[in-house]
């Protein structure tokens, strides 16, 4: 009814409603739910989409494969959670919901500093590999802590961060790439996330998450892209019992339901579409 030439989907409140789970809340309406997901594939599909998934496009690429390391986070940060909920609690009760979100990036960020130990066991373990290992982080100061880590260990890292010229990245690219003394390179998420090869290494490590899977896929695929010649093995650290968890739960739902709307299409529906343009 409401579609139009232009608009296969209809308005942006008639497509929120049937595929987001739009529905007015306490706060106003909301938008960011996933439903009739099977219906909206194949109606994209059918009008606008057509999709190839990198095992299709780059079939020789090794595969790339997720391992997540539940780790205890000490007593501090558990005290500092637990004030951060108290806190929280307090905003909701006089009617300040505003700070929810504050609490959160705190819980957030408070969770990821509470792994700063249980990744610097993991690289010092990672180390007499004698294999390269990226690692990403979020905030600055676990950079930091981790970069220091591992050139004690010595395993002469290199450094990408927000606060680096285009000049200091490609360097630190360089170095990682070319230089077999070189084992580790400590990465922000959202600075080296993008646009960068790290293929000298088949070793991921996430300290940290982001709450937007494509961020961390894009951040993965440093090393899974064209010139790697090892199988990819990223791994996750998730504090225990905390905001943390709950985060790789929401990737992981995310990454199923954007796997389910943009199921790749089969090499054999592409040789025929191929044909036919030929014709």
């Amino acid at each position: 009814g409401v579609a139009g030439k232009g608009k296969p989907f209809g308005d942006w409140w008639t497509f929120t409603k049937r595929y987001c789970d739009g529905h007015d809340s306490r706060y106003g309406y909301k938008a960011d739910g996933a439903t009739n997901i099977s219906e909206l594939s194949e109606r994209l599909r059918a009008s606008i989409y057509l999709r190839r998934d990198k095992s299709q496009v780059l079939s020789d690429l090794p595969e790339k494969q997720r391992q997540f390391l539940y780790v205890p986070v000490p007593a501090e940060t558990k005290a500092e959670l637990r004030e951060i909920e108290k806190q929280r609690a307090k905003d909701k009760k006089e009617g300040r919901p505003e700070a929810d979100m504050l609490a959160v990036t705190k819980a957030f960020h408070a969770a990821g500093r509470g792994k700063a130990e249980a990744a610097e066991v993991f690289i010092e373990e990672f180390a007499d590999t004698d294999k390269k290992l990226i690692v990403f982080a979020n905030q600055i100061s676990l950079q930091q802590r981790l970069f220091e880590k591992s050139k004690e260990l010595g395993m002469l890292p290199a450094k990408i961060s927000g606060e680096d010229s285009s000049t200091a990245r490609d360097a630190a690219v360089q170095r990682f790439q070319n230089d077999p003394a070189c084992k580790l390179i400590v990465c922000s998420l959202k600075a080296a996330g993008v646009g960068l090869t790290l293929t000298a290494a088949s070793d991921v490590l996430m300290v940290e998450q982001d709450f937007v899977p494509a961020t961390l896929d894009q951040a993965e695929d440093r090393a899974h892209r064209i010139g790697q010649r090892d199988a990819v093995n990223v791994v996750y650290l998730i504090a225990e019992s905390t905001i943390d968890e709950q985060v790789a739960e929401l990737i992981e739902a995310r990454r199923k339901t954007a796997s389910d709307l943009s199921k790749p299409i089969t090499a054999g529906l592409f040789n025929k579409k191929d044909g036919a343009d030929a014709n």
